[in-house]
């Protein structure tokens, strides 16, 4: 019966509505099914951590969205986050392909080391197999760049960024909508997105960036 429920057998029996199905006990049925518990257990949440890297660029999240459901304005497929854990500072880059992610690492890596005047020193990603490309891990190995990967099949680890692009993707339909622009313009959304992100008040929480972007000025950051 497929672990139907109780009550529902029974009903069945007991309207009729099923001409071979009869019970051979006039005992109760039992509330306690091995194979339904079995079937419904559920991992617990995880925790939220409360941790976070101490100076900005100690820890770097990240992750790839897409492939979209059409091409952005400039032919592009996917998005890749970068997200420093300290400070919140989110930089996104279109990506054509998965694999464009080294280059769009080595874009971000300039970029927020030269504002900063910090290096990077972890990155965590999903591993993703667009994380293990041999010539990214070898250019953090020579960069002296900690790879934390996530367990297998455990997103929740990586939930900076995969909560990112999830609100990113929502802002992002909102966006479109309410200016009646097509899909193809999701590239423009994404970029707007992560300028306002930056200028909200909790990423300057780290002074670090001050100089990089003025609270409240919406002025176009160049990325690439």
């Amino acid at each position: 019966m497929c672990h139907l429920g109780g009550d529902h057998i029974e009903q069945l029996i007991r309207e009729k509505l099923s001409a071979d199905l009869k019970l051979t006990s006039s005992a109760p049925m039992s509330d306690l099914c091995k194979s339904c518990v079995s079937g419904k257990q559920h991992r617990h949440p995880f925790p939220k951590s409360a941790e976070h890297a101490p100076g900005v660029l100690d820890r770097i999240f990240s992750d790839v969205h897409g492939p979209m459901p059409v091409q952005s304005c400039n032919g592009q497929l996917y998005w890749a986050t970068f997200i420093d854990d300290a400070s919140l500072w989110m930089e996104a880059y279109e990506l054509a392909k998965k694999s464009d992610l080294f280059a769009a690492f080595l874009q971000f890596k300039v970029l927020v080391e030269k504002q900063t005047g910090q290096n990077i020193k972890c990155f965590h990603n999903d591993e993703g197999g667009e994380f293990k490309l041999k010539a990214l891990i070898k250019f953090c190995k020579e960069e002296g760049i900690r790879i934390e990967w996530t367990t297998r099949a455990t997103p929740q680890q990586n939930g900076v960024a995969e909560c990112s692009n999830r609100t990113i993707g929502e802002a992002i339909t909102a966006m479109l909508d309410e200016l009646n622009l097509p899909p193809s313009f999701w590239n423009e959304a994404l970029n707007v997105y992560c300028h306002v992100h930056n200028c909200c008040p909790i990423v300057f929480k780290s002074p670090v960036w001050s100089g990089f972007l003025v609270p409240g000025r919406l002025t176009k950051t160049e990325t690439g």
